[in-house]
């Protein structure tokens, strides 16, 4: 014996169904914890007040090195021009394969 249903008794039970559905997809929200942001704001301002980059390249306050990096001096037409630390050099010439360089204590 199949059980049928008025039009009007399925237009009820579908918006239940509908809202059933819908719950599955509301994910719960994080709590956040007062102390987890004061954390990671003070990690930022750290970040932020600590030095960057190899005080002695050329690049400055665009230097992506590090003062544990070796520094490389470029070579324009045999002639020694800026230095640059290492990894702004990689860059440079990932760019430029031509150019010419030579690390500063080797010289």
């Amino acid at each position: 014996d199949k059980e049928y249903l008025e039009p009007q008794a399925k237009a009820a039970a579908a918006p239940a169904k509908r809202k059933a559905k819908a719950a599955a997809w509301v994910l719960p929200v994080a709590e956040e914890n007062e102390n987890d942001e004061l954390a990671e704001d003070g990690a930022a301002e750290d970040q932020a007040d600590a030095p960057t980059g190899h005080p002695e390249c050329t690049s400055a306050d665009d230097c992506i090195g590090g003062l544990d990096c070796r520094l490389v001096r470029h070579l324009h037409k045999g002639q020694a021009g800026d230095l640059y630390c290492e990894p702004c050099w990689e860059s440079f010439c990932s760019r430029n394969p031509n150019l010419q360089g030579q690390f500063a204590d080797e010289e």
